[in-house]
């Protein structure tokens, strides 16, 4: 008959009459899992699937083995391009965010956008937001900024909150793009609408002095609390002035 009795970290197994057969320390039970869930996890790996490939990737990139950051680096970049071959998202923004590091190299701008531009490329809200700065910017790639006009409206296409922000700023200030109001409002109303603390700010201001849009101090007031409640200063100081 085989008993089990817990003490403290060990778990000795008895035979019979009590003969100590087996004997396994917490720690070294706890490191021989870890052991054989990493080996799953890189048989997934290797069967082809991107999603185990990244992450895999990401596992060896933060693991606290001896080996140094350029070689971890390297071995997730590795594992990274693989997925990255089968066109999986994430697989780019994890390529994108390993070249912006300069862990294995300074940080190369050119190549950052070359992986954010293959996740816009596919439709991805949040990679067209991020590469409509890079053209803004010339981060990467030349200015461009009727592309990245393109790109954030098919940013905000997807109700992207910060697409919508943004768009209603330049709108609002006539920054790369005529000036207009009526748009501005419609980018920061949909913002707005997403708990955007500055769009709620924004629309509230439109409220509250009439322009684009009737003059309503009521909608004003919920427009502008929402956003105080969020802890936008502006929101804050504008209702203490009132």
């Amino acid at each position: 008959m085989k008993h089990v009795i817990k003490c403290g970290l060990l778990a000795i197994v008895l035979v019979g009459h009590g003969t100590a057969v087996a004997q396994e320390d917490f720690s070294d039970y706890v490191a021989r899992v870890a052991d054989a869930q990493v080996r799953e996890m890189e048989s997934h790996a290797e069967s082809g699937d991107p999603a185990a490939q990244v992450k895999y990737g990401e596992f060896i990139l933060n693991s606290m083995s001896s080996e140094s950051e350029q070689t971890k680096a390297r071995k997730a970049r590795q594992w990274y391009l693989r997925a990255a071959d089968q066109a999986y998202l994430p697989a780019y923004f994890a390529l994108a965010d390993l070249a912006a590091s300069g862990t294995l190299k300074p940080a190369d701008d050119k190549e950052v956008f070359f992986w954010v531009y293959k996740a816009a490329d596919a439709g991805n809200a949040e990679a067209l937001y991020v590469a409509a700065g890079h053209m803004i910017e010339g981060i990467g790639t030349p200015v461009n900024e009727a592309a990245s006009l393109t790109y954030l409206n098919k940013s905000a296409a997807q109700n992207y909150v910060h697409a919508h922000r943004t768009l209603g700023s330049m709108y609002y200030l006539g920054q790369f793009v005529e000036k207009d109001w009526a748009k501005s409002f419609d980018h920061f109303l949909a913002a707005a609408k997403l708990n955007d603390a500055q769009g709620q700010y924004m629309v509230g201001q439109f409220y509250y002095f009439g322009d684009v849009v009737p003059k309503d101090l009521a909608k004003a007031e919920m427009w502008t609390k929402k956003a105080a409640d969020q802890n936008f200063q502006p929101a804050l100081d504008f209702m203490n002035s009132q």
